[in-house]
């Protein structure tokens, strides 16, 4: 989620465990920067998306790491009210931070929950990373009465459940339509919360199709040709193949030689927009399998982050 989702979702919870939203408080103050706190790993931007995104939402959403960044807050605000309970303070950081680290799990792209013992980032695929909705909702809780809030807040439960209700649904619908395919993934659409993704596949198709919520139909937006390991094994074992298989559940390769050049290109399947996926990566490798250009290319296939050599 976005920062001032976290925000909001930190405020509310400030006012479920009794502080309201009263900043002076050095607990509010805990909860509410706690719930932000765990995307610190921003910092990793300064050396590109790559370094960035190969490491958001790992060490600082684990539970090692919500742990120290409570007490890191912490003790940032003992020093500033000496009087407070040290205990309290923590208390409430660390629901904070959890909170964070939950919110991102219930997204597609998820968080390595259980990292460094488990590497695989934990993803419920129940709403998109930015939902109006679910922020209408914490808002309607925060702001309003005992009984407007509460209202608020049986309503967001709801809307959770339905979700997870439809997803279950859509699934049942794909295994009677495609019978013969497996569902890799149904994802919640980037920017439309009445639509899903989904990537079925079998042993020689991919297919990402979409399902609107709306009309009720399913429209198969993208077929691709899967190749087998052993033509692209060398690609897969690379630094650029390793890390699309850590950073996405769901990906494809192609493969295409150009002159004395073999080029494969990775696509993640979860964000499709404007006919676009997002995050593609491009790996050449001459005749003899050594790599001569490695690159990752998030957002766009027009923005180009080169992977140095020093982590090839």
């Amino acid at each position: 989620m976005d920062p001032f989702s976290h925000a909001v979702i930190g405020t509310a919870l400030s006012k479920a465990v009794g502080y309201g939203i009263n900043f002076s408080a050095p607990e509010n103050i805990g909860l509410v920067v706690g719930s932000v706190f765990p995307d610190i790993d921003i910092v990793l931007k300064k050396w590109g998306n790559y370094v960035y995104l190969k490491n958001h939402r790992a060490a600082t959403h684990s539970i090692i790491g919500l742990i120290i960044s409570s007490l890191f807050i912490s003790v940032a605000l003992r020093l500033i009210y000496p009087a407070s309970s040290f205990l309290s303070i923590f208390l409430c950081s660390m629901i904070g931070c959890l909170s964070h680290t939950v919110s991102d799990i219930l997204n597609s792209y998820g968080a390595k929950f259980l990292w460094p013992f488990y590497k695989r980032k934990l993803a419920l695929n129940l709403i998109v990373i930015i939902n109006p909705l679910v922020i209408l909702f914490l808002l309607g809780y925060i702001f309003g009465n005992s009984s407007t809030g509460l209202l608020s807040i049986l309503i967001l439960g709801l809307y959770l459940l339905l979700r997870l209700l439809y997803k279950l649904l859509i699934k049942d619908e794909l295994k009677k339509a495609y019978p013969s395919m497996r569902i890799t993934a149904v994802i919640p659409s980037m920017l439309a919360t009445f639509r899903w993704h989904f990537v079925l596949e079998d042993k020689e198709v991919l297919l990402v199709g979409e399902k609107n919520i709306l009309n009720g139909k399913i429209n198969i937006i993208e077929k691709f040709s899967k190749l087998h390991y052993n033509k692209i094994d060398k690609a897969l074992n690379s630094t650029l193949g390793r890390f699309f298989t850590d950073f996405t559940p769901v990906f494809h390769v192609s493969a295409e030689s150009i002159g004395e050049i073999n080029r494969y290109t990775f696509t993640d399947l979860r964000y499709y927009y404007r006919n676009n996926f997002y995050h593609h990566g491009v790996l050449e490798m001459d005749k003899e399998d050594s790599i001569v250009k490695s690159s990752f290319k998030p957002y766009t296939m027009n923005k180009e982050n080169k992977i140095p050599e020093s982590l090839q």
